[in-house]
């Protein structure tokens, strides 16, 4: 039988994926023995990445037992993050009976071995004393080894026991210190406390600057405070946009009002559906503005389905809502 020239390609793509498929596959193979080999050797960090392989069911049968039993044998080897993933599982009882004593443990473990979540964790439990006996001493030695190994949100929370002086001499000099670390550290909240540091000084370019560096890392408070600075001094209309949609998008509720009532401003088009859509958001993150401006879409009907009843009910929520508050 004669083959066309589509069939002929055809085919030839076929057989060029089967065989890409196969080199593929045999790498894959190939790899997991590796990791079994060298973890059978000792070697830590193939026992934990071959535990993940089990763990997400990746190039072999999902085994949820044997990557424990992987993660443990890379913790007994020295690799920190096997510690710290069984102490998550033993914590919240996640592939695993729940066992807040072992979690602790492996929490300890992981530290010991430099792992900067780790300690961050045993920070957290002496610091609430749910888990172990409150000690405010070791939670702050605990979280000065996370901060010092890389974890932005113990630099975080040091910056704060220094500030507010509840848990230790309130020193400010040494809070700004902790939340430069943190900011640095890539930490959105570090960012944030210093543009509320540098606002209070009245120093505008630093403000902006570091509510700008915490936005990018989604602390939506952030967003809204720049696009507010910028909505006062009459910045380009669309970097307020820019920065309340962002907030929105991250469920600041203030932040979709402010960014309806911008459309409902701008004539130029037709907003009333994106307003809409942003009151409604509010509403639904309990914001009674959000609720009231939505039941009056509904009542007033203006470019909207005019519906009483659900006028009646958001301004029953907005009502509530403002009562609350």
């Amino acid at each position: 039988m004669k083959l066309d020239i589509k069939q002929g390609n055809k085919l030839k793509l076929i057989l060029i994926s089967f065989i890409f498929i196969s080199i593929l596959y045999a790498d894959s193979s190939n790899e997991i023995n590796k990791y079994k080999n060298d973890c059978e050797n000792k070697i830590a960090n193939s026992c934990y990445k071959l535990g993940t392989l089990y763990n997400y069911g990746t190039d072999i049968k999902k085994d949820i037992p044997k990557a424990i039993e992987l993660y443990d044998r890379s913790c007994e080897y020295g690799y920190s993050f096997g510690c710290y993933n069984l102490a998550h599982y033993y914590e919240i009882g996640r592939y695993t009976k729940q066992d807040i004593l072992k979690a602790k443990e492996y929490y300890e473990k992981s530290c010991k071995l430099n792992n900067d979540i780790g300690c961050y964790k045993l920070g957290l439990f002496y610091l609430e004393g749910n888990i172990v006996k409150k000690d405010t001493f070791k939670s702050k030695e605990y979280l000065e080894k996370a901060c010092n190994l890389g974890s932005a949100k113990a630099c975080t929370k040091l910056a704060n026991f220094y500030h507010n002086g509840n848990i230790v001499k309130q020193d400010k000099q040494k809070a700004k210190s902790y939340y430069e670390k943190s900011c640095k550290l890539n930490g959105a909240d570090g960012c944030y406390n210093l543009a509320l540091l540098y606002e209070s000084k009245n120093d505008t370019s630093k403000t902006k600057s570091y509510y700008k560096k915490a936005c990018k890392f989604n602390n939506s408070q952030a967003c809204y405070n720049l696009a507010n600075i910028y909505e006062i001094s009459n910045k380009n209309i669309e970097d307020i946009k820019y920065y309340y949609k962002k907030a929105c998008n991250l469920n600041n509720s203030n932040a979709c009002v402010k960014l309806a009532g911008l459309y409902q401003n701008d004539k130029n088009a037709d907003y009333s559906q994106i307003i809409k859509t942003l009151f409604t958001k509010a509403c639904n993150l309990d914001n009674t503005k959000g609720c009231f401006q939505l039941a009056m879409i509904y009542k007033n009907a203006k470019g909207y389905h005019k519906d009483l009843n659900q006028a009646k009910k958001y301004f029953q929520k907005a009502k509530k809502l403002g009562q609350l508050r």
